[in-house]
């Protein structure tokens, strides 16, 4: 299935600035992407042949402060635990893709699970998997779209690529969603369900605890996840102050490979409830 006006325009953006921000900062043809030689022959700059080397990155939807992103960088930002989780979805990535999983913090204060998402959605790139990557509020949008041709193909489009990357989950919350919860939940069921249903796995990158969800959206969003996806806690070497701190979680030890938590095993400290809640 083609990729639809409407994201081609989004993705043409970060190529357009994948190559500003490549040539501009070049030292050798000073920003202008090509080398002049004798008999007044021209040749790309190295930083041009980088671009189309990139491309196909930003092409699938990966914004341009994601690329460029060496393994060694995930290294020195991330704890050794989550380094190794990284590491070892790379050398297993068929295998990690047979389920969705959620990618989120060890503590509220915790950073990098879009970094993380996207690092993953380039390893499946490298490997000619057709991939998209769209911010929750764009997916959440489009449940509210059935009178827009153009926007419903966009739905269609993401239902069928390979892999799925929802971006900042959480974040996009807004009174039509409050407003809508049961609709917002139903729908978002349904399209997680076709996905699984077509084996196609789904990621959600949320920089909010797992336990933050259902304040987020609604309980059954919330049990969507928690019955179809499972986790990959992550945790930074820095900290970061959020609105959010003082909610924790004890998690049992993971259950399905070194590299995925087990979601249901999230027990609220204070709220008396087991299992999923």
């Amino acid at each position: 299935m083609d990729i639809p006006l409407y994201y081609q325009e989004i993705f043409k953006s970060y190529t357009q600035n994948l190559l500003k921000q490549l040539t501009s900062t070049c030292k050798i043809c000073n920003g202008v992407g090509y080398q002049v030689l004798e008999n007044d022959m021209f040749r790309d700059c190295e930083c041009t042949k980088k671009f189309h080397q990139l491309k196909k990155y930003t092409n699938c939807g990966i914004n341009v402060k994601h690329i460029g992103r060496e393994m060694k960088w995930f290294k020195d930002e991330f704890t050794e635990e989550s380094y190794n989780k990284l590491k070892e979805i790379e050398a297993n990535l068929n295998d990690v893709l047979k389920v969705n999983f959620l990618i989120y913090p060890a503590n509220n204060n915790m950073w990098g699970a879009s970094h993380i998402g996207n690092q993953i959605i380039k390893f499946c790139i490298d490997q000619k998997k057709r991939c998209a990557v769209a911010s929750a509020k764009n997916v959440m949008d489009l449940f509210f779209s059935w009178d827009k041709p153009e926007l419903q193909e966009c739905m269609e489009y993401l239902q069928w690529v390979d892999v799925l990357l929802i971006d900042e989950f959480g974040t996009e919350y807004n009174t039509k969603m409050k407003d809508n919860k049961s609709y917002v939940a139903n729908s978002f069921n349904g399209f997680v369900m076709e996905r699984k249903r077509l084996n196609k796995p789904t990621i959600i990158a949320s920089n909010f605890q797992a336990a933050y969800l259902k304040e987020t959206y609604a309980t059954e969003i919330q049990n969507v996840i928690f019955s179809n996806f499972v986790g990959l806690r992550i945790n930074s070497k820095t900290r970061k102050k959020t609105e959010f701190d003082g909610l924790e979680v004890k998690l049992k030890k993971p259950e399905l490979k070194g590299c995925f938590d087990d979601l249901n095993s999230i027990d609220i400290k204070d709220k008396q409830r087991k299992g999923m809640f």
